[in-house]
């Protein structure tokens, strides 16, 4: 992938991150040591589930769906991510069993076992990814 400046990934890209069960949409838990990690990367919240400003390795990304307090997600929306929070918002979806929904790219999934689990109309190109590097490159690709 070409490095590209961080004012390229500024822009409003939209990433889902949802579990799905049986082709179903299912709840994302997260361990405590996640809610943890989630909660001292915050450094900007509005309200409830609006969109909070996560901060990771000196980068930001506006991160969507999360509310303050513990419990099951329906699924959460990410944008505005520069590289650096990559590595971040990766171990979240690896700790939620989240599969990652990309506009207009591959699905990646963070866990081999959720492709069984996946919506048919979701399987035709599936991707494993754990890191941040990985995320990059499916979105530049």
């Amino acid at each position: 992938m070409a490095v590209q400046s961080d004012i390229m990934w500024r822009v409003s890209y939209d990433m889902f991150f949802q579990r799905f069960r049986d082709g179903d949409a299912d709840s994302i838990r997260l361990d405590e040591q996640s809610w943890g990690e989630l909660r001292r990367a915050t450094v900007l919240r509005d309200a409830d589930n609006c969109p909070a400003r996560l901060a990771s390795n000196g980068a930001t990304a506006d991160i969507y769906g999360i509310p303050a307090e513990p419990g099951p997600l329906d699924g959460f929306m990410v944008n505005h991510m520069e590289p650096g929070a990559a590595d971040l918002i990766m171990r979240i979806a690896v700790a939620g069993g989240a599969t990652i929904l990309l506009l207009d790219g591959p699905v990646l999934i963070t866990d081999p076992d959720q492709a069984d689990h996946l919506p048919e109309s979701l399987r035709r190109d599936v991707r494993s990814a754990q890191t941040g590097t990985e995320l990059l490159r499916a979105i530049g690709e």
